[in-house]
């Protein structure tokens, strides 16, 4: 792996989520500081002015850890969740309204 890409799990999916947003033509920021206290992985702004806040999660144990999320979901319209093609997707189901 090249010396300038990111090694880490979440930074990667990161990155990749990043260049997913834009090419629907959305604006990125990479660990967003919306308030004390909070960091977000990924904030996206789209075209029409919606916001969007992503989530990178390495594994189960990172999952199961982050205490936090729900405190983002006031500064975005859209909130999501990204993972490894390997995390086990029943373990993220969750209401919403």
């Amino acid at each position: 792996m090249s010396e300038h890409l990111p090694n880490q799990p979440g930074q990667r999916l990161a990155r990749g989520i990043c260049r997913a947003f834009a090419s629907l033509g959305w604006e990125t920021l990479l660990e967003y500081v919306p308030t004390r206290g909070l960091r977000v992985d990924v904030i996206a702004l789209g075209p029409k002015g919606e916001i969007a806040i992503v989530e990178c999660k390495s594994g189960i144990e990172d999952f199961r850890a982050d205490q936090k999320w729900q405190g983002y979901l006031p500064w975005c319209d859209r909130f999501y969740w990204a993972v490894e093609a390997v995390f086990r997707w029943m373990f993220c189901r969750m209401e919403q309204g």
